[in-house]
């Protein structure tokens, strides 16, 4: 009995010797919180900041940017005279220049107003064949100069979902303007759209350059840039692909990529048939009745 008392008393004296220690330790964790805390503070001021630097010179460069490819055009339509061929040579390259800069301006602008939250979709009900119709129309002619093949694999029936229009269109184009970027003359792209229980896939493949193993993890990073070359040739932000994943998982979306080095890419879109939430609960509730398996 004695024993167990001394070794309770032994117990207790050295518990009351721990005690100031960990009140220590516990203090200095509360003041190590308070230090992240405004670390944390800090940093959100400064991506605030920059977000907003970014967002306000590229809405201030957009206006006299225009005017000066407006400009251009006029000189290059003949309206101001006529022109010779050496100054026909640079004003379309300046065009070029102009017309880079300003997706330079659009891309900073999204990936502003993506990190912000503030970039809205507009859905609506659209057939995926048209959109990709359109984008292909749109870049047959710059396809063609590079003397790139282009080929499109749709289905027959109509393939209706639920999407923001205009954005799917940039989705579709920076895929595959990187794809003709990265392939050589007489290089081939394809594009496959597939329905899916869920869903539906597009697929954009091309046979071009190909990228590293240790390349693709990072391949949708902002300013990630690979096969990079000084001079003219292949040029971006590298905020193309970064846009194109955000803009896809805005849609409740995937995008995984597959590529070897030397034997091309193939970039995999899958967009899910979703309901939009937005509706009025009646209104919803009348839709999910009789479109059980949602809208096709």
């Amino acid at each position: 009995m004695k024993k167990n008392n001394k070794r309770r008393e032994n117990t207790v004296k050295g518990a009351k010797k721990i005690v100031p220690s960990l009140k220590k330790a516990n203090q200095r964790i509360k003041a190590l919180r308070k230090e992240l805390d405004k670390a944390d503070d800090k940093l959100a001021k400064m991506e605030q900041i920059k977000s907003d630097f970014v967002s306000i010179v590229s809405h201030e460069l957009r206006t006299p940017l225009a005017i000066i490819k407006e400009g251009i055009s006029l000189i290059l339509d003949g309206l101001m005279g006529e022109i010779n061929d050496k100054q026909r040579k640079i004003l379309s390259m300046s065009n070029d220049n102009v017309n880079r800069l300003a997706r330079i301006i659009n891309d900073l602008l999204d990936i502003s107003k993506i990190e912000a939250g503030k970039l809205e979709l507009k859905k609506e009900a659209v057939d995926m064949r048209s959109i990709i119709r359109e984008v292909c129309d749109k870049y047959k002619p710059e396809l063609d100069k590079k003397q790139q093949s282009l080929a499109i694999d749709l289905p027959n029936r109509y393939i209706n979902i639920l999407v923001d229009r205009n954005r799917m269109r940039e989705v579709l184009m920076n895929l595959i303007s990187n794809a003709s970027k990265f392939t050589p003359a007489n290089g081939s792209i394809k594009i496959d759209l597939r329905e899916k229980d869920n869903g539906v896939e597009v697929e954009i493949t091309d046979n071009g350059i190909g990228i590293s193993k240790e390349n693709l993890a990072k391949l949708f990073d902002k300013f990630a840039q690979f096969g990079r070359t000084p001079g003219s040739g292949a040029k971006g932000t590298g905020l193309g692909l970064a846009i194109t994943k955000h803009l896809v998982e805005l849609h409740k979306g995937t995008i995984k990529v597959e590529s070897k080095v030397n034997q091309g890419s193939t970039f995999t879109i899958f967009l899910p048939r979703l309901m939009d939430f937005s509706l009025k609960p009646g209104i919803k509730y009348i839709v999910e009745k009789h479109f059980p398996d949602g809208i096709h």
